[in-house]
């Protein structure tokens, strides 16, 4: 696309068609693909309006009401960040602002471990009665859970890294990561929560 077609409904337009190929797509990771794609573009389009540049999607949800909260939240956070960076905010402010992102995502990656474990052992119960049924618990298998898990250790080193650099680009890098962690490996999530 030319810098002068980049208008917000351009974008707008762009991310209509990548949702709407994400519902046609026969292969699931070629939806999450078109789906973060989608919600580039509406970030994009945002930043043009002056919004918020890491707008919320449903997309981003997963069915579990604390973990989608805590999704929100991380939204939101990011955003302020962007914003600190745009007011030319001290150095301090903006350290203090990315630890606490890094402390929120900690605990949202812990409580999500926790929520996989129980799921893995079969106890998870989130207190409205719901259970995966005992096929599909058996479908997910252990080593999936697992490797969640693992990449939540590898998703705290790369958060660490970036709130250390404390630059603009940090931001843009918080921003592609908390897409990618929400559509790429919650997916899974959404799919046991879906069936319950």
């Amino acid at each position: 696309m030319s810098s002068g077609n980049s208008t917000p409904e351009s974008y707008d337009s762009m991310a209509a068609e990548s949702r709407r190929l994400a519902e046609e797509a026969v292969h699931s990771e070629t939806a999450r693909l078109l789906i973060s794609q989608a919600i580039d573009y509406e970030s994009k389009a945002a930043e043009l309006r002056g919004e918020p540049p890491l707008a919320w999607s449903d997309a981003f949800s997963i069915g579990h009401d604390a973990l989608d909260a805590e999704h929100r939240y991380l939204v939101e956070a990011i955003n302020e960040i962007f914003a600190a960076f745009d007011a030319d905010l001290p150095q301090p402010e903006i350290r203090s602002r990315l630890n606490a992102l890094k402390v929120a995502i900690t605990k949202h990656l812990r409580h999500e471990s926790t929520v996989l474990e129980r799921i893995k052992n079969g106890i998870y119960d989130d207190g409205q009665q719901r259970r995966p049924p005992p096929t599909f618990v058996k479908a997910m298998s252990a080593a999936a859970i697992e490797e969640h898990i693992a990449e939540h250790v590898d998703s705290l080193a790369r958060v660490g890294a970036l709130v250390a650099d404390a630059t603009h680009t940090s931001c843009l890098e918080l921003k592609a990561w908390f897409v990618d962690h929400a559509i790429k490996h919650d997916s899974h999530l959404k799919s046991i929560f879906q069936a319950m």
